[in-house]
C-alpha cells in the first residue's frame, strides 16, 4: 500500500498494488487504457480467427460486481463470458487477455461438443496448445500435473 494523490479524483488517500483508487476506484497506477467491451469483442474475435479459424460468436458481459473467486467465467447455457469490472480494474490489460482466451477454450470446446471444464483433459491441453493459463483451483493444478502439463496459473 502506498500513500499518494490520485490523478483521476485528485484526493490524497491510500492505493493498493492492484492499480485501484480506493475512493474512485480507477485505475490510478497503469498508463494502459481500460480495455472496454468494444475492446472484448474484437480482442476475441481476433483469438478465435488466429487459434481456430472461425469468428466468436458468444457473447460477453461485464458486470459491476466485485468478484473474490473468479477472473473470468464462461456460462455454457448462455454462451456467455463474463468479467467483472473491479476485477479488470485490478488486472492488467494482458491478463485481462489471457484470461479471455481461457475462456474462449471454454467456448470453443463448448461448441465443438468436447469436454471444456477445467480438469478436462481436452480443456487442459487446448490451453497449452493456445498458450493461456490453467485454472487456479486445486483440482486443475492436479489434473495438468497427472497430465504432465506445466502448469501455470491465471
Amino acid at each position: 500500500m502506498s500513500n499518494s494523490k490520485c490523478k483521476n479524483c485528485n484526493r490524497k488517500n491510500v492505493m493498493n498494488n492492484k492499480l485501484l483508487c480506493h475512493l474512485c476506484e480507477k485505475r490510478v497506477q497503469s498508463e494502459e487504457p481500460e480495455l472496454r467491451l468494444s475492446d472484448l469483442y474484437e480482442k476475441a474475435n481476433e483469438l478465435c480467427m488466429k487459434h481456430w479459424e472461425v469468428e466468436f460468436k458468444g457473447k460477453i458481459e461485464i458486470v459491476n460486481r466485485p468478484w473474490r473467486a473468479y477472473l473470468g467465467m464462461y456460462i455454457p447455457s448462455k454462451q456467455l463470458i463474463r468479467f467483472s469490472r473491479y476485477r479488470n480494474l485490478e488486472r492488467s490489460n494482458e491478463q485481462i487477455i489471457n484470461t479471455l482466451l481461457h475462456e474462449l477454450v471454454h467456448w470453443r470446446l463448448h461448441q465443438q461438443k468436447l469436454p471444456y471444464r477445467d480438469t478436462d483433459t481436452e480443456f487442459i491441453l487446448e490451453c497449452q496448445r493456445v498458450g493461456c493459463s490453467l485454472s487456479g483451483t486445486k483440482v486443475a493444478q492436479k489434473a495438468a500435473q497427472r497430465l504432465h502439463v506445466e502448469y501455470q496459473s491465471l
